[in-house]
C-alpha cells in the first residue's frame, strides 16, 4: 500500500493531517485486503475450508472417509485434469503421480483381454504419498466414465522354510 506520508507536499506537514494520512493509509489497506479476499478463496491450494467444500461440491467431489485435508485440496485441485484426462494413458500417468504413485505400469490392449481393460501394476513400494481408499474411490469413478481398469499390487514378504526330517505316517479311515 502507499505511505501518505512520504507523499505529502512539505505544507500538509502538521499532526491533523499526519493522522488523517494514516487513517487513510489504515482504510486502504482495509479496503486492499477485502478486494484480494476473492482472488485468495478461489486458490483451491489456499482456500478457508469452507470455501473448499464449495470448489469441492462445485466440481461433485464428496469428502471420502478417512481422507485427510491436503489430499482433499489435491483432489479437488485436480478434478477438472482427472475429468478431462482419465481416458489416455498420458493422463493416467500424470494423475498416478499427482495422487503420491511413485512407482507403478499401465498395459492397455493386452492380447486375449477385452479392449477397453486397463492394467495397473502399483510396484512394491509405490504407494508412498498415496491413500488407498482414495485410489479405490478414484478407480470406481473412472471405470464408470471410459474404461476398466484392472488394479494389482505387489508386496514382498519374507517366506521362511526349514528341512526338516519326515517319517511316513499312513491313516485309514473307512466309513462303513
Amino acid at each position: 500500500m502507499i505511505d501518505l506520508k512520504t507523499k505529502l507536499f512539505f505544507w500538509f506537514k502538521g499532526p491533523q493531517v499526519a493522522k488523517l494520512a494514516d487513517a487513510l493509509t489504515e482504510l486502504g489497506t482495509e479496503w486492499e485486503t477485502w478486494l484480494k479476499s476473492p482472488l485468495t478463496e478461489a486458490d483451491v491450494s489456499a482456500c478457508s475450508p469452507e470455501a473448499l467444500r464449495a470448489h469441492a461440491v462445485s466440481r461433485g467431489l464428496p469428502r471420502l472417509p478417512g481422507e485427510t485435508d491436503a489430499l482433499w485440496r489435491r483432489r479437488v485441485r485436480h478434478a477438472y485434469t482427472v475429468a478431462f484426462e482419465s481416458g489416455t494413458l498420458r493422463g493416467l500417468e500424470a494423475i498416478l503421480t499427482a495422487y503420491g504413485v511413485v512407482a507403478f505400469s499401465i498395459q492397455e490392449r493386452v492380447p486375449g483381454e477385452d479392449w477397453d481393460k486397463i492394467f495397473i501394476t502399483i510396484e512394491p513400494g509405490g504407494l508412498v504419498g498415496a491413500s488407498t481408499v482414495v485410489l479405490a474411490a478414484l478407480f470406481n469413478q473412472w471405470g464408470r466414465a471410459c474404461r476398466r481398469y484392472i488394479v494389482a499390487t505387489y508386496e514382498t514378504a519374507p517366506i521362511y522354510a526349514a528341512a526338516l526330517r519326515v517319517e511316513e505316517i499312513q491313516m485309514q479311515d473307512i466309513a462303513a
